[in-house]
């Protein structure tokens, strides 16, 4: 992999048609750009070599909502206003500091959440592909994955917690 010989630099208008034409002819994922390709809070990289365009790569400042954890002693209408409270509260946080977009986690298995967090105004997105993180600033606590590997090695129990309580769409 060489470097040398790669520049990078912001779209320009000129690039849009290319860049349109090039993402319209990937039809295996949804490679949407529902801000543009730049704009206030969107930014995109143009990666080049020989004046030649190789990639583009666009960013949009977002917030990104997990985990929600919840107490299981409540539920129904009182569970999802609180989780829509404090979704728009930290949102309307986001908005203040530059975020265009929210994201929301929920685990496939959970569908009575998809169908909530659908009506509170999310749509899917990046179906047919696995979302990643990587940290820009360390971790500062440890993740959970190792403990539940382990638990689960040893048969126990991941949490007493159950989805019994888990509201309802129509509980929205």
């Amino acid at each position: 992999m060489q470097f040398k010989n790669l520049n990078v630099r912001p779209m320009r208008e000129s690039d849009v048609a290319a860049f349109e034409r090039l993402r319209r002819s990937y039809w295996e994922a949804d490679l949407e750009i529902p801000k543009g390709w730049y704009a206030s809070g969107v930014e995109t990289a143009v990666v080049e070599e020989a004046g030649m365009p190789v990639v583009s790569l666009t960013s949009t400042q977002a917030v990104v909502f997990d985990p929600l954890i919840k107490n299981p002693a409540f539920s129904g209408p009182t569970l999802v206003a609180s989780i829509l409270l404090a979704e728009r509260t930290l949102a309307y946080e986001a908005q203040k500091r530059g975020a265009v977009d929210a994201y929301i986690a929920v685990p496939n298995q959970l569908t009575e959440y998809h169908a909530i967090v659908q009506k509170a105004g999310y749509v899917p997105t990046v179906e047919n592909c696995t979302v990643y993180r990587r940290p820009l600033n360390p971790d500062t606590n440890p993740l959970l994955g190792a403990e539940r590997e382990a638990l689960l090695a040893q048969n126990r129990p991941e949490s007493e917690s159950t989805t019994a309580d888990t509201p309802t769409p129509e509980a929205v």
